[in-house]
């Protein structure tokens, strides 16, 4: 193979392996704990943490997003009146959500919603306030 040859071949080789790897989406953040996303006491509506919304529901949809899932949530219980009748939760970073659409779930969600309108899981169910 001629000198020339070999450094195309290295500068077409270096081009595609960089845009794959510009391509590929950031890693997800490591957790040395998860919490599972919907399984708390019902009891934990009258007592939620500090700056949480707890609730009960039923799921509606779930669809996968970058490092976690987005469920929707039709609500029939709420520890907030300024909670919404149906919600949509982004479950990701260390929150885990393994139900399934049709399962009532209590859990609990950071009180403000993202820009995108969509609550964020907060680990943990409350109790202690």
């Amino acid at each position: 193979m001629s000198p020339i040859a070999a450094v195309f071949v290295t500068t077409l080789l270096l081009l595609v392996c960089g845009q794959t790897a510009l391509a590929e989406p950031a890693q997800c953040l490591m957790c040395r704990v998860h919490y599972l996303f919907g399984n708390c006491p019902a009891t934990g509506i009258n007592k939620p943490p500090e700056n949480g919304i707890a609730f009960t529901g039923t799921v509606t949809t779930a669809k996968p997003i970058h490092c976690g899932k987005q469920i929707t949530v039709r609500v029939t219980r709420s520890s907030s009146r300024s909670l919404p009748a149906i919600i949509v939760i982004d479950v990701a970073q260390c929150t885990d959500w393994t139900g399934a659409i049709g399962d009532t779930i209590t859990a609990v969600v950071f009180a403000e919603p993202q820009e995108t309108g969509a609550y964020t899981a907060r680990g943990g169910c409350g109790g202690t306030r």
